[in-house]
């Protein structure tokens, strides 16, 4: 912030001026992750799926873990596909 002092002869207190050089602030960027299903099988994706290992996720007793675990397997089988 830039402050002056400007002197006049109209009356006895200084005239102040202040100048505010505000900028907007950048949003932050915003990432989407997209897959492909150009080569997608859904034969093959349904025997993968199925033959997940489902057993790790009764390992969990906390539902954010349980999620978390299926999560991470689904995934890998998407990745795969």
């Amino acid at each position: 912030m830039e402050t002056k002092v400007v002197a006049h002869s109209i009356s006895d207190p200084e005239l102040i001026i202040a100048t505010l050089n505000l900028k907007k602030p950048r949003p932050k960027p915003t990432y989407i992750t997209t897959r492909s299903f150009k080569n997608y099988n859904k034969a093959a994706f349904l025997e993968d799926i199925s033959n997940a290992p489902r057993s790790v996720i009764g390992v969990f007793d906390d539902v954010e873990d349980i999620l978390n675990a299926f999560n991470t397997l689904f995934n890998q089988v998407l990745d795969q596909h």
